[in-house]
């Protein structure tokens, strides 16, 4: 089993970043009428945000242990 101590942390760190990145001045960014490959550019932004803390939380969970 893996060392609690060493992942929550980082389990912390990947949630504060993604509330940092689906809060309000940066969603105010995309927040406008631009349109990327067919989509609103705010619902590409989400659909990438989401994707990439899906990504972190893999790796952090199958990092193996050195």
């Amino acid at each position: 089993m893996k060392n609690p101590q060493k992942i929550t942390p980082r389990i912390v760190l990947v949630f504060v970043v993604a509330m940092l990145l689906f809060n309000f001045p940066i969603l105010g960014i995309f927040n406008e009428v631009n349109f990327l490959m067919g989509l609103p550019s705010i619902l590409v932004y989400i659909f990438i945000v989401w994707a990439l803390v899906i990504g972190a939380l893999f790796v952090i969970f199958n990092k193996k242990e050195s």
